[in-house]
């Protein structure tokens, strides 16, 4: 006689079934948010945009493979010495899989981290894999504070300090930091980490579901730089992504329209590739990228940078599937 399922088991999966349904659902009102966005400005004219602006997006993918390249320099560092024991072929499916889901699935970075962790932990321990991993995420949470930082300041001395986008760069700045501390807190202090699970169940599973004693502050700091310096390059491809739409491509705006992504990447967190929020978010701040008579060009931001960045992911994802699972001769603690 075949038993049947335990009540907890049922629950688990009516919750599981009640997680995809919301997620769905968020997608599909992401894409009807874009959809309706871009017909408001006019298809034909999104298109007459994006046609011209298409020869650019090899310097638009250039950057984004220079941000994973980045994320792969940081995570070498935070491993120290283990991450001699990962092999190449497992470099290439964790950092496939990780941006993939960065990509394609909720809460992106955190989400990622967590992919990337479990690709790692074969070669260098789950626990080690999960702690170096928690804290690129904190790394990249402290590297937007920084950006977030600069951006207020250079947008509220272009357009004023009540500017709704000041405002909400220092809300993602104060969020980005709050995290990055708290991250950081995590992986040095088990007596932090024991209440924080007991208390915020939700923030750990979520953000560091194993924790791992850290190595030097110093892999840290290196870790930070990086995720910094990867922001950096992020201005550079906004300011490529403003010009091929015909916007000018100085430096503030470059910084304003990689502001303007931030707050919509903040917005629409919940959602697979912020689909809809970022639309929006460029529709609402057209004019401080000097798009207030021409919404498509401003819309076509969020585009060009999503067609890249799925394009990117489409790839990983069958170099990730394709180079397959390296079977594991000795298991690692």
């Amino acid at each position: 006689m075949i038993s049947a399922d335990p009540p907890a088991t049922r629950q688990s999966r009516r919750d599981m079934v009640r997680v995809a349904l919301g997620r769905g659902a968020l997608l599909l009102a992401g894409l009807a948010l874009a959809a309706w966005l871009v017909g408001a400005a006019g298809y034909r004219a999104v298109w007459h945009v994006l046609e011209p602006a298409g020869r650019w997006l090899p310097v638009v993918v250039l950057c984004e493979v220079l941000l994973i390249l980045l994320d792969v320099a940081a995570i070498r560092v935070l491993l120290g010495e283990a991450a001699r024991a990962v092999a190449f072929r497992t470099w290439l499916r964790s950092t496939t899989l990780a941006y993939t889901s960065m990509v394609f699935l909720p809460a992106g970075r955190a989400t990622g981290e967590i992919v990337r962790a479990a690709t790692l932990a074969p070669d260098v321990g789950a626990a080690r894999a999960s702690g170096a991993c928690t804290r690129l995420q904190a790394c990249a949470l402290a590297g937007g504070t920084v950006i977030s930082a600069v951006g207020a300041l250079v947008v509220a001395l272009h357009w004023g300090v009540r500017s709704i986008l000041v405002l909400g760069l220092i809300a993602n700045g104060l969020g980005c930091g709050l995290m990055a501390a708290t991250l950081f807190a995590l992986v040095r202090s088990q007596r932090f980490a024991t209440w924080l699970r007991r208390k915020m169940r939700w923030f750990v599973d979520k953000h560091a579901p194993s924790i791992h004693l850290p190595p030097p502050a110093r892999a840290e700091v290196a870790g930070v730089l990086l995720s910094s310096f990867g922001r950096v390059i992020q201005v550079l491809q906004y300011g490529v992504i403003l010009h091929a739409v015909g916007g000018v491509a100085s430096f503030t705006l470059a910084l304003t329209a990689q502001g303007i992504h931030l707050v919509g990447a903040a917005i629409g967190d919940a959602i697979p590739n912020q689909m809809g929020a970022t639309e929006g978010v460029y529709r609402a701040f057209a004019s401080q990228l000097g798009f207030a008579t021409e919404p498509a060009r401003a819309l076509s931001i969020a585009l060009l940078a999503r067609v890249a960045q799925i394009g990117i992911a489409v790839a990983c994802l069958l170099v990730g599937t394709l180079v397959g699972r390296q079977p594991t001769i000795e298991a690692r603690p």
